[in-house]
């Protein structure tokens, strides 16, 4: 078996100044952000409740108390780094994505391992569930996209229809929620190429079918997506490229160029829109590279940045919302609206949704120099030698 260990590789004096540089800036940062230390990487995050799921770097799946900080219990059986989860919503059970080509049916009450199904020739990349339907959809490095019927999870999923394309590895999946009915949805496909396809699905589970047709695609990105969300209207993506693209879809009826982006310095990561959120605010949440960015966008065309945070030591992969109850001395029970972020630094770390909002305060000024009780010349120290010089020359 070949070494996956990033010590055993050669590595360049770049490699090894940055190595150090993120040593650093972890220890410095280290209470930071509340964090909550995890022993593998995390590739992916999904919350529910208090309750943190991270698809980890050590092949394994980590459930977390958000409150506490405590590991409430890990799943095992994957034999690569798990790049996905798939909640489904009132329910135990959930789906895991992998390098290692499988998706993993669980039961996290009783903690199970129900089935595995051989899914992808290639890393499993995305997952995303659609219970009114009762499909579940994944995305892989083998550029197919494929659809499988989850109405036994007892056994290994039986696939129900397939696409193929993409042409270039499928990094992300959304739907359109206002469109599902029994039968069908809409589908948001993303590939690595910066490509992102719509399509109309048309779902009989009866007949074992799931048939999609494409109705549109978009080029937006010059490479790679990273994440996308859709909703209220809008298709959001993150890219490789250092943009947040919103766009209008569908398209308005008067054919307005609906497009607004949104510029940053480094590789965007993760993408959190709070219109999405019980806060239903306008404004987005971004990880570019290991810094967290909030924007106000209430006016699209011209988004204002609220605040940066630089805290983590790596890129951040991941955020999410969480709802934090906080009960006072009365009794009396409030909710807090808290935004989580995860890193490849290996933690995942709690921001009060406030401080994201709030702009930095000012940097202090430098203090002033002392006065020796002279009134001061204007002149350097130089330039007052050589008029003194002067001055005694002239006297003489």
């Amino acid at each position: 078996m070949q070494s996956v260990d990033p010590s055993n590789f050669f590595r360049t004096e770049a490699d090894l100044a940055l190595s150090a540089s993120r040593k650093e800036k972890a220890e410095r940062n280290k209470e930071l952000g509340s964090p909550i230390d995890l022993p593998g990487k995390p590739l992916s995050i999904e919350i529910r409740g208090n309750d943190l799921w991270t698809a980890e770097s050590g092949a394994a799946i980590r459930r977390t108390n958000l409150e506490t900080g405590k590991t409430l219990q890990v799943y095992h059986g994957h034999k690569g780094p798990v790049t996905s989860i798939a909640l489904l919503p009132s329910s135990p059970n959930f789906f895991s994505g992998s390098w290692d080509g499988t998706i993993k049916t669980w039961s996290s009450e009783p903690k199970a391992l129900k089935a595995s199904t051989s899914a992808h020739s290639d890393f499993v990349k995305c997952l995303k569930a659609i219970p009114s339907l009762g499909i579940l959809v994944s995305g892989g490095s083998d550029k197919v996209i494929r659809f499988w019927d989850i109405s036994n999870l007892d056994s290994p999923l039986v696939q129900i229809g397939t696409l193929s394309e993409h042409t270039r590895p499928v990094e992300c999946l959304a739907f359109d929620p206002g469109s599902t009915t029994a039968s069908s949805c809409t589908l948001f496909t993303a590939d690595t190429m910066g490509v992102v396809k719509i399509w109309t699905l048309d779902v009989n589970i009866t007949e074992g079918r799931c048939r999609p047709t494409l109705v549109n695609q978009f080029m937006d990105h010059r490479t790679g997506i990273n994440d996308m969300w859709y909703g209220l209207g809008t298709l959001w993506t993150g890219s490789t490229d250092c943009t947040v693209i919103m766009r209008q879809y569908p398209t308005a009826s008067n054919g307005a160029n609906q497009f607004r982006a949104i510029t940053l310095p480094h590789t965007v990561k993760s993408i959190l829109p709070l219109s999405l959120t019980p806060l239903n605010e306008p404004l987005v949440v971004v990880g570019s590279a290991d810094t967290i960015v909030s924007f106000d966008i209430s006016s699209p065309e011209d988004p204002e940045q609220l605040r940066e945070l630089d805290v983590h030591a790596h890129d951040v992969v991941g955020l999410g919302f969480w709802v934090k109850k906080v009960e006072s001395k009365t009794g009396a029970v409030a909710l807090e609206p808290w935004i989580i972020s995860a890193s490849l630094d290996g933690t995942v770390r709690r921001w009060p949704f406030k401080e994201l909002i709030t702009p930095a305060p000012a940097a202090p000024l430098p203090p002033k120099e002392k006065s020796n009780g002279k009134p001061s010349s204007g002149l350097t120290e130089e330039e007052e030698r050589e008029l003194n010089e002067l001055l005694s020359s002239d006297e003489e």
